[in-house]
């Protein structure tokens, strides 16, 4: 009976590891490698309408980013581009220091690009720079958190699900504020996909004159 008991757990272990990934979660912790070349080698996530990851981060988290976009390479299928937008400065005058690993990355990959944007959105520049750039283009964008490792299956199950409901926006997790089937805000940490289609009739600037309470949670606002 003991030994039945502990066949089952060391199975169920097992199980846990491989379905939530967690050797892959402590291999990036440890050892972050930037895959590229195993990458490319990939296939596209979607093979109609381009893909692009989007994101952004502060001068203080700038280093430790390097994790978000390992877990990125390290997803099961690739998508077409990873913009990382940084504003020239941030709100309170804080300069940005890109990495060396940073430089090599982009000058070695062309997937990968870091966007110098004048303006600083706050949190919101994951997004906010994307879809003045590809507006009006039929493409998807997933914007991301840059201190979150995802798993590998994020990007696949988004554009799976967004393929289903194509004209909703589409996130791993979320709140609801009312009693429907609705989600009112997508949380941008499990991972978001939109549609530049969907912010056509949205004065992106205001989002600059927003009190900083509310410039601050750009989950709430978005």
């Amino acid at each position: 009976m003991f030994k039945l008991l502990l066949l089952f757990i060391i199975i169920f272990i097992l199980y846990i590891f491989e379905k939530y990934k967690v050797l892959d979660y402590l291999q990036i912790n440890i050892y972050p490698k930037l895959n590229y070349e195993t990458y490319k080698e990939k296939i596209r996530v979607n093979k109609k309408n381009k893909v692009i990851i989007s994101l952004t981060t502060l001068p203080k988290r700038i280093e430790k980013c390097k994790y978000t976009i390992v877990s990125i390479l390290n997803q099961t299928r690739k998508v077409d581009q990873i913009n990382l937008y940084i504003p020239t400065e941030t709100k309170k005058g804080e300069k940005y220091i890109i990495p060396l690993w940073m430089k090599d990355l982009q000058k070695n990959f062309n997937i990968f690009n870091i966007k110098i944007v004048e303006k600083d959105y706050g949190p919101s520049t994951k997004i906010i720079p994307a879809l003045i750039e590809y507006e009006k283009k039929d493409i998807f964008i997933i914007y991301l958190d840059d201190d979150m490792i995802y798993h590998p299956d994020t990007i696949e199950t988004l554009i799976f699900y967004s393929n289903i409901y194509s004209n909703c926006a589409i996130c791993n997790s979320g709140s609801r504020l009312k009693k429907n089937k609705y989600i009112d805000i997508l949380e941008g940490f499990g991972g978001v996909l939109v549609k530049p289609v969907f912010f056509q009739n949205i004065n992106l600037e205001k989002i600059l004159e927003f009190p900083d309470f509310l410039y601050y949670n750009d989950d709430i606002f978005i």
